[in-house]
């Protein structure tokens, strides 16, 4: 398995949901809001899989244009 498709999480103990995910040699911090028990110190779960969604989404349109060779100035999700 490629580090690229390596994910690897793990508490911080920074709050009681924080947890350090490191993955492709990027370093992410995830917790939980205050309103839910943590301290806000990063994206919560669904906030992360919803910026995943996005990011696909815009790079497949990006891709997708470019292999139409359609002039496509900018994307936003």
């Amino acid at each position: 398995m490629s580090d690229l498709t390596r994910v690897y999480v793990e508490e911080t103990h920074e709050s009681p949901f924080a947890v350090r995910i490191e993955t492709g040699g990027h370093v992410l911090t995830g917790d939980e809001p205050a309103s839910m028990g943590g301290a806000d110190l990063g994206p919560a779960p669904y906030q992360m899989l919803t910026a995943a969604l996005g990011e696909c989404t815009s790079m497949t349109v990006r891709w997708y244009a470019h292999e139409q060779d359609w002039p496509l100035e900018h994307v936003i999700v």
